[in-house]
């Protein structure tokens, strides 16, 4: 038989669709804590969910979030051709943490 399409309209493995599963049971139970770090959220610039707005979800356990847009969407922003602004946008927030550490050294 063939297997079940995800919610993209592809054909996933079992192993797959059972990864897959197990994922969205630890998203379905994480509770992220409160911290005194700032933080940074990389979002995707398209904003198709309409069931989560990481501004209010993440603001309200950091003292500093910044919100950068990437393009793509949750899963496309992590390939090709999306994959290298990601990576420049991430690369320049690690630069700019490791700036500042050692600013306060």
């Amino acid at each position: 038989p063939a297997a079940p399409a995800d919610p993209g309209g592809q054909r996933m493995p079992e192993s797959v669709r059972r990864l897959r599963a197990a994922g969205l049971a630890a998203f379905s139970a994480y509770r992220p804590c409160a911290s005194d770090l700032p933080m940074t959220v990389l979002r995707s610039d398209l904003r198709e969910s309409t069931l989560c707005d990481p501004r209010r979800v993440w603001e309200a356990l950091s003292p500093s979030m910044t919100l950068i847009d990437v393009p793509g969407n949750h899963v496309t922003m992590i390939r090709p051709p999306f994959l290298a602004t990601l990576a420049e946008r991430l690369s320049a927030c690690v630069n700019a943490a490791r700036t500042n550490a050692a600013g306060r050294r």
